[in-house]
């Protein structure tokens, strides 16, 4: 397996503009406020297992904070081909975030992003930007969904999105059958993502390069 870059295997990443966004602002406030527990999702790469993705969130004085946690490893013949790690924070206060954090290593080379909100707008790696709807690519949160730019993890930009509502299907979760409302997604991922009614994050599925990766809710 060659030709994994960063646009193929980015953690817990993705948001958009919605076309057609009612079904995405009743998720969104049907998740009002700080989830209830921690999220868990299994990482497979061509259908192996190749990682997981962690979240937690915890309240603070003035809101609370999310904190992601994803680690990638794909393996060809025993030898590992690719390498991904990630951490992230995000401080909530009263309903929208105000500072994010990223950081981590692809294939040795290491990475860090800052943004944060401040009465004069967006900071973005200490650069003002005009995007006065710009969200971390979280999927955690499906307000991501109403966005039209999202924060790239990675390289620290402002990225367009689009997403596109598929309508009603079942997943298998845990071997059981589970409603979900599916959309696409365009941004510098290119795949599909799917909640449950009440607005959790069930998975996401991306095929990039060739490769599919796909994220799978555990817990």
């Amino acid at each position: 397996m060659v030709g994994f870059g960063r646009r193929t295997l980015l953690a817990g990443a993705a948001g958009a503009t919605l076309l057609g966004g009612g079904t995405a602002r009743a998720l969104a406030r049907s998740l009002h406020g700080m989830p209830s527990g921690p999220m868990r999702f299994a990482i497979r790469v061509n259908g192996d297992g190749a990682g997981y993705h962690t979240l937690r969130f915890v309240r603070t004085p003035d809101g609370f904070d999310a904190l992601g946690s994803t680690r990638i490893k794909v393996k060809v013949a025993f030898i590992t081909a690719y390498r991904f790690s990630q951490d992230t924070e995000e401080h909530w206060q009263g309903g929208t975030w105000t500072r994010y954090r990223s950081s981590g290593a692809e294939n040795g080379d290491e990475y860090r992003v800052e943004a944060r909100r401040t009465q004069d707008g967006i900071l973005l790696n200490g650069r003002p930007v005009r995007a006065a709807e710009l969200m971390p690519a979280s999927f955690w949160n499906p307000e991501v969904l109403e966005s039209r730019q999202v924060i790239d993890p990675v390289r620290g930009t402002a990225v367009p999105q689009s997403v596109r509502a598929r309508g009603r299907q079942a997943l298998t979760l845990g071997g059981e059958r589970v409603a979900a409302t599916a959309y696409a997604v365009d941004n510098f991922l290119d795949g599909m993502v799917w909640y449950s009614p009440d607005g959790r994050w069930l998975a996401a599925n991306f095929d990039k390069q060739g490769h599919t990766v796909e994220y799978v809710r555990t817990a």
